[in-house]
């Protein structure tokens, strides 16, 4: 989901040239129903596994403009 919110991001910047929108209304709601779901069923569902998913999605993002950003550099 991660790579894809990219994909679609970095699509929408070459085309559009100018302000794009980032979703963030689309990770919270995604971050509010993992939550729901795991206190409906806690004991499926690890919160620290949760946790480390929905942060992987900042983390990848981070990477991402950062390893553009050296990129430019050079």
């Amino acid at each position: 989901m991660s790579f894809n919110w990219f994909y679609n991001f970095k699509n929408a910047q070459l085309e559009d040239g100018g302000k794009v929108k980032t979703g963030t209304l689309t990770r919270m709601l995604v971050v509010i129903a993992a939550c729901l779901i795991w206190v409906r069923f806690p004991e499926t569902f690890n919160i620290i596994g949760i946790l480390i998913g929905l942060l992987l999605t900042y983390a990848l993002i981070f990477w991402r403009a950062a390893s553009e950003l050296f990129k430019r550099k050079r």
